[in-house]
């Protein structure tokens, strides 16, 4: 297959090469097999599956993909020294990033702000939440929960300034601040055992109940709790896809990867051989290294994250049309004020890019959304003058 790049250049003249997919549509998870542990990858249908092996015992759980960065992140050595590791799109190369850790459950990133975050549950010394910068620096705590508190997190993720975090005891979704400036407050209680978290582009979140063996949904702000699968052998963590419009996730009870439609229809069990599946996440977006021009056409809408980011004084965008289409690419502050509009009107198949050079505009955090025929995504993106 060959792919071409349409390139649209606003404010600056540019030269954009197209480039190496590095994720492209991959599913990767982690087998927790008490005796021999790993790391996988695999395509959306559970072919091409790559294994690569991990430390036994060590019981890895976290996994987070940090596309921007190129990077993926995972926890291991889950109850004694657990420490957090990165490695490459193909899974070469694996590195520590920060050791000494405890109890390491779930892992979250945000690409924009480059920081990593992550969930420990031990109840003899207390629960907590931490960050570091994505190459294990700067390391800190976010929450500190003491032993008398009996919590037990587990899923993490963030989305802007907000965290959001499975307590599988108390069967409660909490939201903080990245900060830890604002004490947690409750989400959504009642739960059975929650234990995966997932953010959908579109303003849901979805999560799972190991003890109710059920994946839910609710509006992120407010809503109708929505169960949209049943009768499962207790899932594990979960992860979205917008682009395929598909969710993905492990069970532990009888070992295996499913999938479905966002909505709880088409319910798969994935052609894979796992003994204790844990963290799971999926990549849709494409980040690489130049290479020669190919031909191919997307099979999905889809919007990439910005690079470089942060970034000063232009970024490029990069975005997928499946079929000729009328898309608006907006840019908007915090305050959800459009301060730039890069593309407006018909656009051809297949994959284009713009810059966007941001004259005027002061540093800070701001929001870039594509839309398109029933299809959405927003990402975020870091102005640094």
């Amino acid at each position: 297959m060959r792919r071409s790049w349409s390139v649209l250049v606003l404010c600056l003249g540019v030269m954009v090469l197209p480039y190496e997919t590095a994720f492209g549509q991959r599913i990767y998870w982690l087998d927790a097999s008490f005796g021999s542990p790993t790391l996988n990858r695999s395509d959306y249908g559970g072919g091409s599956a790559t294994q690569v092996p991990l430390d036994a015992k060590s019981l890895p759980e976290g996994l987070v993909v940090d596309a921007a960065h190129n990077t993926v992140y995972f926890g291991e050595l889950a109850y004694t020294n657990a420490s957090l590791n990165r490695t490459l799109p193909d899974l070469s190369s694996i590195t520590p990033i920060s050791s000494g850790e405890s109890v390491i459950r779930g892992i979250a990133v945000d690409s924009a702000a480059s920081t990593i975050y992550w969930t420990t549950s031990n109840l003899a010394t207390g629960s907590s939440i931490e960050k570091a910068d994505i190459g294990g620096t700067n390391r800190q705590k976010v929450y500190q929960f003491a032993p008398g508190s009996r919590a037990n997190l587990r899923g993490i993720a963030v989305s802007g300034t907000s965290l959001y975090w499975a307590d599988f005891s108390s069967g409660q979704i909490l939201r903080g601040d990245v900060m830890g400036s604002t004490a947690p407050v409750e989400l959504i209680a009642g739960l059975g055992g929650p234990v995966g978290v997932a953010l959908s582009n579109n303003g849901f979140i979805y999560w799972t109940e190991a003890n109710a063996n059920l994946i839910k949904r609710r509006a992120l702000l407010s809503g109708t709790i929505t169960t949209l699968v049943s009768g499962l052998s207790r899932p594990n963590y979960i992860a979205v896809d917008g682009a395929s419009g598909q969710i993905f996730w492990t069970e532990i009870g009888v070992p295996r990867i499913r999938k479905a439609d966002s909505n709880g229809a088409n319910v798969q069990t994935l052609p894979l051989s796992v003994t204790h599946p844990t963290g799971i996440v999926v990549t849709s977006s494409t980040t690489g290294v130049p290479r020669a021009v190919q031909d191919e056409r997307p099979l999905a809408f889809g919007l990439e994250q910005n690079y470089p980011n942060p970034f000063n004084p232009s970024t490029t965008i990069r975005y997928s049309v499946p079929r000729s289409s009328v898309v608006q690419l907006i840019v908007f502050n915090t305050l959800g004020q459009q301060v730039a509009e890069l593309v407006n009107g018909e656009i051809g198949a297949g994959y284009h890019e713009v810059r966007f050079d941001p004259k005027g505009l002061s540093s800070g955090v701001y929001f870039y959304r594509l839309k398109t025929e029933g299809f959405a995504e927003t990402r975020r993106l870091l102005l640094a003058r």
